[in-house]
């Protein structure tokens, strides 16, 4: 994956559908591995050298276009996934990288659904910061 279009998709310059273009493929190869007992996942990346902070509004435009349907719970693993593992993006803060790490692995965490999104997106939105995995456990039902 460009890291660079992500980063773009992030800062609202490419559309969540040109990014999917970019990730389909990849995406594909991703899920069927997951499904594979005892297979590996692969993250491609362009490792360039450049830095990004993401922040709570990132997570929630990821957030936002699985609601919208662009993107599926695949999509939004896959994307986790490369920004846990990419030395070009840092979370803002701790809450981000919370964010991040249950959304890259569903089948640990929450499955990723509209459900869950739409609490990611509530808790962003509250005045309170408490942290999103007690914010979860308190609301997800």
């Amino acid at each position: 994956m460009n890291l660079h279009k992500l980063a773009e998709y992030f800062e609202g310059k490419v559309g969540a559908g040109e990014l999917l273009k970019c990730i389909s493929a990849e995406v594909e190869e991703y899920k069927r591995n997951a499904n594979k007992k005892g297979s590996s996942l692969p993250i491609y990346a362009d490792y360039d050298d450049f830095q990004f902070i993401v922040d709570i509004a990132h997570v929630s435009k990821l957030c936002q276009s699985y609601i919208s349907g662009i993107f599926n719970e695949w999509d939004i693993s896959y994307i986790c996934n490369l920004l846990e593992l990419s030395e070009s993006f840092e979370p803002a803060e701790e809450n981000v990288e919370e964010a991040i790490f249950l959304m890259s692995d569903p089948i640990v965490n929450y499955p990723i659904s509209e459900r869950l999104c739409n609490l990611i997106l509530s808790w962003t939105g509250s005045p309170k910061k408490q942290k999103l995995t007690s914010y979860l456990k308190e609301h997800y039902h």
